[in-house]
């Protein structure tokens, strides 16, 4: 709520200065999408897009709510940081050139900024062709732009707000690019860099949570690493790590708590690492620092964070699951898995990698990080099985803490079992 309100104060104090040049979405609404991914959405969205009217004649929803939904559909993913005049090597941007193009960028978030608001207003239309579920790309859009809103609100409201000081603002978040600026304002260098940073924090605490989850499972006298052979691991050329050839072995052995784990053949004792709010408190802020829930700056944000409640961190993390598992079964639904990845953008992928700690280093190239989403989705799949068999959907996915539990901790037990050798 938080993130849309400061979306709505954007766009109102923007508008004088900015909305006379806008011409269509933002740049970051063009990357999340293509023409060849969006083939087969067009016929749901361009449903969506013609203005379908009641048994009174009064339109369902107005033009302008759609408006930007109808340029996600038909633009190109190709934008001023992703041009095929870039060379291979990331583009950098001096620190001079970021202050010149601050203004034009503010109107890239300002149009960014009004799809958000567009799609929030289409998605609660109580009738339109999304059936009563966003898509996931314009879901996906949503949670990124909420992410970075939080980073730029200040210094943009400051620029817009206040006469001539206002270019002080520009100063500071140049300065602080990391905490200050929004991916609209950054060089490709610097999404890299800063991706990679991101990447390497979340590892090392993934590090500390395989250690906990196998000390968890000790406890039970169960041994990670022949629960981890009788899933049957797969050495792959992955850096996420290797996969299994029966993950759901893993899961129900691990993380599962229903008839279903009799059924499989397989006798869940249930170690207490289903439920967020009944782990102990440093495998929990492992955990939350190893997700994604702690924001950058870490070196301001760990320490208070530290010393948070225990039940505000298992709401957090908890919040953080219930987005990711929607994502990944939104994502296998469309059948990525299948295909490599290769219909989403280069944007999405990265996005979608680190929202799920898989390596984004500098090193890793576009298939490599292809390459490691499909190992997670391909494991998540799975487990989408045994989900079906227990009549979960995407409505009721939140209510499945072992579930959940179980795709945040992924990332630490294939890197677990990489580094054991298993």
């Amino acid at each position: 709520m938080m993130a849309v309100a400061a979306a709505s104060v954007m766009a109102t104090r923007l508008y004088l200065s900015v909305a006379p040049s806008m011409r269509g979405p933002g740049m970051a609404a063009q990357r999340f999408s293509n023409q060849q991914a969006w083939r087969r959405e067009l016929s749901l969205v361009a449903d969506t897009l013609k203005p379908r009217r009641s048994v009174g004649g009064m339109p369902i929803f107005p033009l302008k709510v759609v408006s930007s939904v109808r340029t996600i559909a038909f633009k190109s993913s190709i934008s001023r940081k992703e041009s095929p005049k870039v060379p291979p090597e990331f583009k950098t941007l001096t620190l001079w050139e970021q202050i010149l193009s601050f203004p034009t960028n503010v109107k890239e978030l300002y149009a960014d900024a009004l799809t958000y608001l567009n799609i929030e207003a289409a998605s609660k239309t109580p009738r339109n062709a999304w059936g009563g579920r966003t898509p996931r790309r314009q879901r996906a859009f949503q949670r990124w732009m909420r992410k970075e809103i939080a980073k730029v609100a200040i210094p943009v409201v400051g620029y817009v707000a206040v006469p001539i000081l206002g270019n002080i603002f520009i100063l500071l978040a140049v300065s602080f690019p990391r905490v200050m600026l929004s991916q609209h304002f950054l060089s490709e260098r610097q999404i890299r860099t800063f991706a990679a940073d991101e990447y390497a924090y979340e590892t090392k605490y993934n590090r500390l949570l395989g250690e906990y989850l196998h000390s968890t499972l000790s406890a039970y006298k169960m041994n990670m690493a022949d629960i981890a052979r009788k899933a049957g691991v797969i050495e792959v050329d992955d850096p996420g790590g290797p996969t299994f050839a029966d993950a759901q072995s893993f899961y129900l052995s691990v993380f599962g708590d229903s008839r279903a784990a009799v059924e499989y053949g397989v006798h869940s004792r249930k170690p207490a690492l289903s439920d967020f709010a009944l782990l102990p408190r440093p495998h929990l802020l492992a955990l939350a620092h190893a997700t994604g829930a702690v924001p950058p700056p870490h070196l301001l944000t760990t320490p208070l964070f530290d010393i948070l409640p225990k039940a505000f961190i298992a709401r957090r993390v908890n919040a953080v699951a219930a987005d990711l598992v929607r994502d990944d079964f939104m994502l296998i639904e469309e059948g990525h898995h299948r295909n490599g990845c290769s219909n989403l953008t280069d944007f999405e992928v990265l996005d979608a990698c680190l929202a799920r700690c898989l390596p984004t280093l500098l090193t890793s190239t576009k298939e490599d990080m292809r390459q490691s989403l499909t190992g997670h989705l391909e494991i998540v799949a799975m487990i989408e099985e045994v989900a079906k068999s227990e009549r979960m959907d995407h409505e009721n996915i939140e209510g499945r803490h072992s579930l959940k539990s179980f795709i945040m901790h992924l990332p630490s037990i294939r890197l677990w079992v990489k580094e054991n050798k298993v």
